[in-house]
């Protein structure tokens, strides 16, 4: 099962009950799902499911569970149900790195031309793509990731790959938009272009969020040289309109702890990040 419900949809309603239907919040609605399917396969070890949420949230996959775990002991589903959860079920958190900017209206209708035929779910996305997940090795013969050339790595932790990721590119691209959205600009790589926003990113990146990070800082510095370049793609229309949504829910997860660590340590709070 593969999720991707922002960093708003893995949490804990207090109001769902397992007669909703559905509920409200998503694991809320994989509680009821994975009840179902523990009934009726009479508990068997080998019917459980492999979890990859894309939510960009802390050990996304564990906090699923957990959630699930909640919900499942609130509601009195039985002490068999849990631990059908804990030991047929695979939930692994997971790093999705991949600027995927939705539909493009304003070239729809010339792709449309080129395909020969009318797409309402095409998406536009940049090339480059890494998706990362923590959890057994056994993974890569069960999801014949072995039998591919994707850029999908299985690892034993995933923490160094999502604070470069989530620090500085979902970081750059929280920090840009109230900044770069007031000056009138509309997309990132207009925003990246202009002669006022950039300095303040590039600012916000190399004083400011890396200096917070504990990681090579020349590794860092790399990642965000190839995060601006990214940004600057011409042919990635990346609606900073789109990128504000949920976008207090956002600065907590991807600029907050950058801003928390910085004035531990510096006594002071970070210019840029305070501005963003």
């Amino acid at each position: 099962m593969v999720s991707n419900t922002t960093e708003a949809g893995i949490v804990y309603n207090e109001q769902d009950t397992f007669n909703a239907f559905p509920p409200v919040s998503f694991p809320a609605k994989v509680t009821q799902f994975l009840f179902r399917r523990f009934e009726h396969f009479d508990g068997a070890q080998d019917m459980g499911l492999i979890f990859l949420p894309c939510e960009l949230i802390d050990a996304n996959g564990e906090a699923l569970k957990q959630i699930v775990l909640r919900y499942a002991n609130e509601w009195q589903l039985g002490e068999a149900f849990c631990d059908w959860i804990m030991t047929a079920n695979t939930f692994c958190s997971t790093l999705v790195d991949r600027i995927v900017t939705g539909n493009p209206k304003d070239e729809l209708s010339e792709l449309e031309g080129v395909l020969g035929y009318q797409d309402h779910f095409v998406v536009a996305a940049e090339y480059f793509y890494l998706f990362v997940i923590q959890g057994p090795k056994w993974l890569e013969t069960k999801l014949k990731l072995d039998q591919l050339s994707l850029n999908i790595k299985v690892v034993e932790d995933i923490t160094p790959y999502k604070q470069r990721k989530v620090g500085i590119l979902n970081g750059a691209h929280t920090a840009m938009v109230p900044v770069a959205y007031l000056c009138g600009i509309d997309t990132v790589s207009e925003a990246i272009n202009d002669q006022d926003v950039y300095p303040f990113l590039n600012c916000l990146l190399e004083d400011e969020v890396i200096p917070s990070l504990d990681m090579d800082k020349d590794e860092l510095k790399a990642f965000k040289d190839s995060v601006i370049d990214r940004f600057k793609n011409p042919y990635i229309k990346h609606y900073l309109i789109s990128i504000a949504l949920n976008s207090l829910t956002k600065f907590k997860t991807r600029l907050l702890p950058q801003l928390i660590a910085f004035t531990e340590k510096q006594g002071t709070a970070p210019r840029y990040l305070a501005l963003a």
